[in-house]
């Protein structure tokens, strides 16, 4: 089975694939997101470098050592599970989820009801 997770906001979880480096040659791998370079004018930096979450949700299987830490951090509420069956498999709660302007992925609140008085 395939277990599919989204980063929360401002959450940045080690990917269990990828082994970070101690000489600094290979930036480091989190979990639904990729590495933003600076924006540098000349000798000065515009913009920093930064993590940004991916349009798509990442992948394990669930029979794997990676795909039991994921979901351990997705039960933990470090991750959002991309689909019910991952939640289900995870113990978590499913939340909607879409991404929002700035690239983030956020729980869609669902509209409340107004009560009316009569």
């Amino acid at each position: 089975m395939k277990l599919r997770f989204y980063p929360r906001p401002g959450m940045l979880c080690w990917d269990p694939e990828r082994r970070p480096t101690v000489s600094g040659g290979q930036p480091a791998g989190y979990v639904g997101r990729h590495l933003v370079a600076p924006v540098r004018e000349g000798d000065r930096v515009i913009s920093p470098a930064y993590y940004a979450s991916n349009d798509v949700a990442y992948e394990a299987f669930a029979g794997t050592l990676s795909g039991r830490r994921l979901a351990k951090l997705c039960s933990r509420r470090e991750l959002w599970a991309a689909d019910r069956a991952t939640a289900a498999f995870c113990g978590a709660e499913f939340t909607h989820v879409e991404q929002g302007e700035d690239g983030e992925w956020y729980e869609v609140k669902k509209p409340q009801k107004k009560k009316t008085e009569d």
